[in-house]
């Protein structure tokens, strides 16, 4: 959601050994260009345990869509549940992990930390019949894990 954030994200995870890119859906005129994309595609390549058992490599794929909150008020993230859902086919599609990433500004005392917190989309309660939906900070620690430890 937020260019900043989306850099810090991936300039983590470069740093764990993926490589990537963030996913830019403005035009030169200022436009944006709705896709189902998420705002970062990362992955890193993966060679097989048994030489022999595979002769290509493998790579680990994900697609991400990052959400971020300075709020001091509203402690919830939303998402719009029909991009997530395009998102989680795309993602599929291309063989890849979809992947919420929520981050909440250290500003706010009830903040869970300076951190992405990460989940595979299928893997959360998320309503794919409500128009949107919303992540707390309470919902981190069972659903989500840390960046370093998701993608580590």
């Amino acid at each position: 959601m937020s260019s900043r954030t989306e850099r810090k994200l991936l300039n983590e995870l470069q740093d764990l050994g993926y490589t990537g890119l963030k996913v830019d859906p403005s035009t030169a005129a200022g436009y944006h260009v709705d896709h189902p994309g998420g705002d970062l595609i990362v992955g890193r390549r993966v060679l097989p345990s048994e030489p022999s058992a595979m002769p290509t490599d493998l790579s680990d794929l994900y697609v991400i869509e990052e959400k971020y909150t300075a709020s001091t008020e509203d402690k919830w993230i939303r998402v719009k549940t029909e991009k997530t859902r395009e998102m989680v086919e795309f993602a599929e599609r291309l063989g890849a992990t979809p992947v919420l990433a929520a981050r909440w500004s250290t500003r706010t005392e009830w903040s869970p930390g300076a951190a992405h917190f990460c989940a595979d989309v299928r893997e959360t309660d998320i309503n794919f019949d409500a128009k949107t939906f919303g992540v707390k900070p309470a919902d981190v620690a069972e659903d989500f894990e840390e960046a370093e430890v998701f993608f580590g």
